[in-house]
């Protein structure tokens, strides 16, 4: 019996205190989801438990079930919406997500992930909806972040291979901020065997930075013409059924109705897909993919290779900054009170204030090259030695006369 699914997702850009029109805007997406008939909604960067409530309480009618992903200091900023009862659920961190100290980008504090709603429609079928957020690339010329970004996205792809089933469908959707021919977003992609609904249509849909986004020159500056492509809506067909896709665009209108506003920075996706279980799929081997994946991986086993290497050197500056900063510490302690004047006021402040100063650098540099230097290389560790065997187990699956 063929059922047909509608899924629409939007990084709704719902920063407290930085985003711009947050109220407005969140109304306005949830004015709109409340009209709507998709069946399964799935939203990034709803920071603010007031705005998840406020979704949750106008789409109540016709999005009766949700679930919101509670993680690290703020939440993760992930939600799902559904017409169908949600059945479990389940949120898993990943070890590594940009550094606790860069608060200006704060990803660290999102405690970000990959989270997961398994959903029963009609009573009879499964459907894992599968939704994520990953770290932001903040300097494409220096990304200091993209080891990171290539082991949350291994992470990712892992999670949804072994926790979905054969026999129901997989539904990927969010903003991975990673573009098309970026190596995460192949291992998203390929590792698990997922299908990109944009593949089935010509025209390229650009998600962030897009023409026509009153916050584009907002939030870049100096964007591209054409904008760039970040969020996706990805699927994995059952067992040997086959999944067509019979509408795919973009979701919400260019502007607030009576507002010169958009909705967000990024652009909404909707997607209608048909599973068909009365036709069979394809199954024989696709080995284009299967070598998109090996290089994939091998790419990203270097990548994690660099880092490795690089938080080597990290940790030498750490120990150096550690044996300055003690250094400059005990001068200052001797050489201050001998310089200042006794008993004067401000002297004795500006003495404190140097003190304070050069013992937090002695504490941070030391947290830096020990515990969070083991927290990083141990991440970044998990994830090579993870592709290194996927990409180990699918050489011996391509091997002529292999043996298990």
């Amino acid at each position: 019996m063929a059922i047909t699914l509608s899924i629409f997702t939007l990084n709704c850009w719902g920063i407290p205190f930085l985003s711009k029109d947050v109220p407005t805007r969140m109304n306005a997406i949830g004015n709109f989801l409340a009209q709507s008939s998709f069946d399964i909604v799935c939203l990034q960067e709803v920071w603010s438990n007031t705005d998840f409530e406020l979704l949750r309480t106008k789409v109540q009618q016709n999005l009766p079930y949700s679930h919101y992903f509670h993680s690290g200091v703020i939440g993760s900023g992930l939600c799902v919406f559904s017409r169908h009862p949600i059945q479990d659920s389940l949120f898993h961190q990943w070890a590594v997500n940009g550094y606790v100290h860069k608060i200006q980008h704060g990803d660290w504090f999102g405690g970000k992930g990959v989270g997961l709603c398994r959903i029963l429609v009609n009573g009879e079928h499964y459907v894992n909806v599968y939704t994520a957020h990953l770290h932001a690339e903040y300097d494409r010329e220096n990304d200091e972040y993209l080891a990171h970004r290539v082991v949350q996205a291994f992470d990712t792809a892992q999670f949804i291979k072994l926790s979905s089933s054969p026999q129901d469908i997989s539904l990927v959707a969010g903003d991975l901020n990673t573009e098309p021919g970026d190596n995460a977003f192949h291992i998203i992609k390929h590792v698990p065997g997922l299908h990109d609904c944009q593949d089935y249509i010509k025209e390229e849909l650009m998600t962030n930075e897009a023409v026509g986004n009153t916050y584009r020159l907002l939030t870049a500056p100096s964007a591209d013409a054409s904008g760039k492509r970040i969020d996706y809506l990805l699927f994995k067909p059952p067992y040997g059924v086959n999944v067509s896709v019979k509408e795919f665009g973009y979701a919400l209108p260019n502007k607030v109705e009576g507002l010169e506003i958009s909705y967000s920075d990024h652009e909404a996706l909707y997607a209608i897909l048909s599973v068909d279980r009365t036709t069979k799929a394809d199954d024989k081997r696709n080995c284009e993919r299967d070598a998109v994946r090996r290089e994939a991986l091998t790419t990203a086993i270097s990548t994690c290779e660099e880092a490795l290497h690089d938080l080597k050197v990290q940790q030498r500056r750490f120990i150096y900054g550690v044996v300055l900063s003690a250094m400059l510490l005990l001068v200052v302690h001797v050489l201050l009170p001998r310089v200042l004047p006794e008993g004067n006021g401000i002297a004795f402040g500006i003495s404190g204030a140097v003190h304070l100063i050069l013992l937090l650098a002695v504490v941070f540099c030391l947290f830096m090259a020990t515990i969070w230097h083991r927290i990083e290389l141990n991440g970044i560790n998990a994830g090579k030695l993870g592709m290194q065997m996927s990409l180990g187990k699918q050489a011996a699956a391509e091997a002529p006369n292999h043996q298990i």
